[in-house]
């Protein structure tokens, strides 16, 4: 065990590992292994974890672990989706795009987080499609939308036949019947899901540019230097400090790969083609 001090060296929490096999048929005495190994670990005041290998578990799973150790297990959406429109202006000005024109597809199951991006990006983007099983859920954040901004958005369950109209494509959902290999040549799909099955899905990767993660500069945060964190750490730890700090992301993840903004635009997005 060891523990991580933010630059005035208060404590901000313990550093472990819990030794689990992944090749473990039953996920039933996996999560208990897990859950097993964070109480022994884990102290009174503690109210989050981050996990190194969280694509191990499904959505379930994670409840089920959250439930089991009262710990609020960070998966780095609310840090994406907060800082998407930053990276998505970047975009716009380094390739002079005019995302107004393009058509954006957001799958989703309706939550707040949805309604907010959309009302952040209203003033950038003018064709949002929102795609989702809570049809319900999905016609509020319209409806709320639409009252907020004025932006009108297309809801619909069955898109396969219009994919290739959509430039910039952002997933949350896990599982989904969207067939991920009719995208148009060019399209840039964040996959902000936890387990990565969507990107994981799609066979021709040489003609969409594939991003995964936000990666962000350690020095940018209130933290001390130390063994465990390396310049760049992923989404779900930067969740940790992002509610009362606006930075850039630094880093993108793509295909296993760390690209600047620089270069993620001259050797992926401009080399697939336009927007």
């Amino acid at each position: 065990m060891d523990i991580l001090y933010d630059i005035n060296g208060k404590t901000i929490g313990k550093v472990g590992g819990i030794l689990l096999n992944s090749n473990v048929e039953d996920s039933k005495r996996l999560v208990e292994t897990f859950i097993y190994g964070i109480e022994k670990i884990k102290e009174d005041h503690m109210d989050y974890l981050i996990m190194e290998e969280l694509p191990l578990f499904n959505r379930s799973e994670i409840e089920l672990i959250e439930y089991s150790t009262n710990l609020k297990i960070l998966d780095g959406q609310p840090a994406l989706m907060t800082t998407l429109p930053l990276v998505l202006k970047d975009i716009q000005r380094i390739t002079k795009e005019d995302l107004r024109k393009k058509e954006v597809l957001i799958i989703g199951n309706g939550d707040k987080l949805i309604e907010e991006l959309i009302c952040t990006l209203h003033k950038e983007i003018s064709f949002v499609t929102l795609v989702g099983d809570d049809e319900v859920a999905i016609e509020n954040i319209s409806q709320s939308v639409f009252k907020r901004t004025g932006l009108s958005i297309f809801c619909s369950r069955n898109i396969d036949k219009i994919l290739t109209n959509y430039s910039i494509i952002v997933n949350l959902k896990e599982e989904n019947p969207i067939n991920v290999n009719k995208f148009r040549r060019g399209a840039i799909i964040f996959d902000f899901s936890t387990r990565k099955g969507f990107s994981r899905n799609i066979k021709n990767r040489r003609s969409s540019v594939v991003i995964e993660d936000f990666m962000f500069a350690s020095r940018d945060l209130n933290i001390m230097d130390n063994q465990w964190t390396n310049e760049l750490i992923s989404s779900k730890f930067y969740e940790l400090f992002y509610d009362h700090m606006d930075i850039k992301p630094k880093g993108f993840l793509v295909n296993d790969n760390i690209y600047a903004m620089d270069d993620l635009i001259d050797k992926e997005i401009r080399k697939k083609g336009e927007l």
